[in-house]
């Protein structure tokens, strides 16, 4: 069945009609509006209180009692209530029509009461007024899910639409809430809202104590491993054990579930607890638990496996868990089917696959003696199984991993145990001082509460210990030579093909086990006779164990190699959407060369735009960064990345590209910002040069040269002093101008006016693209820029809705004009143009 329903939304999804990003709430974006819905989860952020809201609808202004409130014009693309007959209301009364008809029953709105940066005072108290099962109006600005705009970049709407999730709404502010139905037909859904906000506030509780005993270092860690809360991680040290190949770590994973479950269990049998009562009691707690945790797709899947497998042990049943598997993957799709492209739910699905298929058909293949063996081979079956997803999803593996899963599982066992001793002695300590304080003096209530709360310091201790031992583990993984190695996104044919050759191996491994069992004991012949006259058939049909571990060993070997082929472009320019800012990958002939790597209004743009598009190509190395200018929106993510840099053993850059060597513009006076590239520069030993007019490099047919900064055109500004650069190759030719306008730019067209460069090649398809200068303002890319480059197709790399109001109408009406076509990054996304192999 589960096999079925993901057959049918696979072909959903192909043929386009069932798409995870067909439907767009866009014109939600941006707007503050009145939504109203059944709150069925609450939990905290690092910015204040979230909201999970279900079964939404967008009301109409005049059929609730809402302030009048935020007339705003059509021009802002933010409608607030608005009286009737306003000028905008008909505007806003066509958008919640629209809105309503896009909804499906399924749809939830996440809801944040009060902005992550700086939350509001009256935040804390709407939270705690709130409650699971209320029926509630909100009003707030609207966000949908971002899209992912570059190559590799994360795909936020599909991330929230595989849990439901259409829209986000910050600064949200309650306006009403009423409370659900009492009286005996309701009572079981009381019961259940009374359960959910039970184990809400035990969460909310256990998070806010974790700063006590875990402190202020390590309580975001312990709150992403224990509670699944990562909203106040730190971007690096989610990065570390995602490139240590422990990301599970951080989140609560299928592994926690199991852990929990079975730990119960077992203490309470060994207690001589009946069956029944263990079962019972082992699955009330896991329940409770994933509910708390805010039960992720791999959450659930563990969760429905672990209650079939009590489910076994009450009624006496032998476990199966592909049958398991396959109940628990129809269940979850049912319900969010849109999981079926979560990287989350794929990858746990898989990794219980391949420990019950491939550990099988590698005993019998080897034949491990040895305990250590025998302890390597279920984490080398994951690693085997999930290599294409995680290429796929990541881009990279940490191969050195599979040495340290035989670890992770005592240490996960010790984290579980003394990470929730301390949370919940954290919250005794708290509810202790509240409650004595009503019955002994202050003073006496808050040495008792001290005294709990160092008591829960004592695991908490022990728990950062081992939280700082896995972290030490995670460097030691990225100073090896391969600890890390991004191999880039396979193609679809190479994962089909994967899985196929796979599958058919393991078939024949278990097929060959079959007939060599039936050959070999002697009672299922009728006649010892007939044994003896067929064996000699028994070895033309059965090869011997050494050939049989020779081939398998050729197989994983094809394997391994159809997975991390790659074939890279003849060339491929890439102008990547990095918000505000500039930067463009040139790839050559197996070189790749970075031009700017910076944004003024991403952060960690080098994290979560540039560096996942290099790993995503597959790119381990940048042969040469150039540098137009030191402004911050062209520099910014080189700063990031050199702040982070560290070699391996190797020499290479670990967990993350290596950088060949840094140019930079030869200026008259240097620039504060740049100084401090060539700093950290020098600390990483990475060669740094400075560059003017004439100088040039060659990548196979492909030369790059430097137009600009000329010693005779130096004006002393950073912008109109930037490098420019001219692209030329066959059948392709780029200039790019970075940050040049006004007088710079005037005096580049006087000077390069007769320059045989800028002269049409008599070559058909030759294609010439210009990189508008400035991100498009009014002052750049001038009608002479125009006549002198006559490009083909102009580049704006530019931010969504930015404050300079880039790209400008007068740009844009000068590209009109000359009837040019362009493509802009704001909306476009990431532009990419290759040139095609000859025939």
């Amino acid at each position: 069945m589960a096999v079925l329903l993901a057959v049918l939304l696979w072909i959903g999804r192909i043929t386009g009609l069932y798409d995870p990003g067909g439907r767009s709430f866009s014109q939600a974006q941006d707007r503050r509006l009145a939504v109203s819905g059944t709150v069925t989860d609450r939990t905290g952020t690092a910015g204040g209180i979230r909201l999970t809201l279900d079964h939404i609808s967008f009301p109409d202004p005049e059929t609730i009692s809402l302030p009048s409130r935020q007339h705003v014009t059509q021009t802002d693309h933010t409608y607030g209530f608005i009286t009737p007959g306003a000028a905008a209301g008909s505007v806003y009364h066509a958008v919640i029509r629209e809105l309503n008809g896009t909804l499906e029953a399924r749809d939830r709105i996440y809801i944040y009461l009060g902005s992550e940066e700086d939350p509001p005072q009256p935040a804390a108290g709407q939270g705690e007024r709130i409650r699971i099962g209320d029926r509630a109006v909100f009003f707030g600005k609207c966000q949908e899910p971002e899209s992912a705009s570059n190559p590799g970049q994360f795909d936020s709407r599909s991330y929230y639409h595989a849990r439901n999730v259409i829209l986000m709404m910050r600064d949200a502010a309650l306006w009403n809430a009423e409370k659900p139905e009492r009286g005996t037909a309701h009572a079981l859904r009381s019961a259940w809202y009374l359960f959910r906000n039970a184990a809400a506030d035990l969460r909310i509780a256990m998070r806010s104590g974790m700063d006590s005993v875990f402190g202020q270092e390590d309580a975001p860690l312990a709150a992403a491993f224990l509670l699944g809360d990562k909203s106040d991680l730190a971007p690096e040290e989610r990065k570390l054990f995602q490139d240590g190949g422990m990301a599970f770590l951080v989140s609560v994973s299928s592994l926690h579930i199991s852990l929990l479950g079975m730990a119960v269990y077992r203490f309470l049998r060994r207690r001589r607890l009946p069956i029944t009562a263990g079962a019972a009691a082992a699955s009330g707690i896991v329940i409770s638990y994933a509910v708390m945790t805010g039960m992720a797709l791999c959450a659930q899947r563990a969760l429905i496996l672990f209650l079939l497998r009590m489910g076994a042990q009450i009624f006496g049943r032998t476990e199966d868990r592909l049958n398991e598997l396959g109940t628990a993957a129809f269940l979850i799709l049912l319900r969010q089917p849109y999981a079926l492209w979560d990287a989350s739910f794929l990858i746990s699905c898989t990794c219980i696959l391949s420990l019950e298929l491939i550990p099988p058909a590698a005993e019998r293949v080897w034949h491990f003696g040895s305990a250590i063996g025998r302890s390597l081979i279920r984490p080398a079956a994951i690693q085997v199984g999930t290599l294409p997803l995680i290429l796929w999803y990541f881009y990279q593996i940490c191969p050195v991993s599979i040495l340290l899963h035989p670890v992770l599982l005592p240490v996960m066992s010790l984290l579980m145990v003394f990470g929730l001793a301390g949370s919940l002695l954290a919250v005794c300590a708290g509810g202790c001082r509240i409650l004595l304080a009503q019955v002994l003096p202050a003073a006496a209530a808050d040495a008792v509460g001290r005294g709990i709360l160092l008591t829960g310091t004592v695991p908490a201790s022990a728990s950062r210990t081992l939280f700082h031992l896995l972290k030490l583990m995670c460097r030691a993984e990225q100073k090896l030579p391969w600890g890390v190695m991004i191999l880039g996104r396979p193609h679809m044919v190479q994962v089909i093909l994967y899985y196929i050759l796979l599958i058919l191996f393991l078939h024949a491994v278990r097929r060959g086990n079959a007939v060599r069992e039936e050959f070999a004991v002697g009672k299922r012949l009728a006649v010892q006779k007939e044994l003896d006259a067929r064996k000699g058939d028994l070895k033309k049909i059965l090869p011997g164990i050494r050939s049989v571990r020779v081939s398998s060993a050729v197989v994983l070997l094809i394997l391994l190699a159809l997975i991390t082929a790659r074939i890279h472009p003849r060339f491929r320019y890439t102008c990547l959407d990095v918000g505000q800012g500039s930067c463009a990958l040139i790839e050559e002939g197996g070189r790749a060369i970075l031009f700017d790597a910076g944004s003024g209004t991403v952060d960690g743009v080098w994290q979560y735009r540039i560096g996942c598009a290099l790993r995503y190509f597959g790119i381990r190395r940048l042969d040469t960064v150039i540098l137009s200018h030191g402004d911050l929106d062209h520099i910014s993510g080189m700063e990031e990345m050199l702040s982070v840099y560290s070699r391996n053993m190797s020499g290479r850059n670990a967990a993350d590209v290596t950088i060949g060597r840094i140019l930079l513009p030869d200026l008259i006076r240097p620039d504060e910002r740049l100084s401090a590239i060539v700093s950290m520069a020098a600390r990483h030993e990475i060669p740094v040069g400075y560059v003017s007019e004439g100088c040039a490099l060659r990548a196979g047919e492909m030369k790059l040269e430097v137009l600009s900064p000329s010693p005779e055109r130096m004006t002393g500004d950073s912008n109109e002093d930037s490098i420019v650069l001219w692209l030329e190759r066959p059948r392709i030719s780029i200039l790019m101008t970075a940050d040049l306008e006004k007088e710079g730019e005037a005096m580049f067209v006087d000077a390069y006016r007769d320059d045989p460069r800028f002269r049409k090649p008599n070559e058909k398809e030759h294609m010439t693209c210009l990189v508008a200068g400035h991100h498009g303002s009014r002052n750049a890319t001038s009608p002479d820029l125009l006549e002198l480059a006559d490009p083909d197709l102009v580049l704006i790399s530019c931010g969504r809705n930015n404050r300079y109001g880039h790209p400008a109408e007068e740009t844009l009406q000068r590209l009109r004009e000359a009837d040019i076509r362009w493509k802009r990054t704001d909306r476009d996304g990431a532009v990419i143009i290759t040139v095609p192999r000859d025939r």
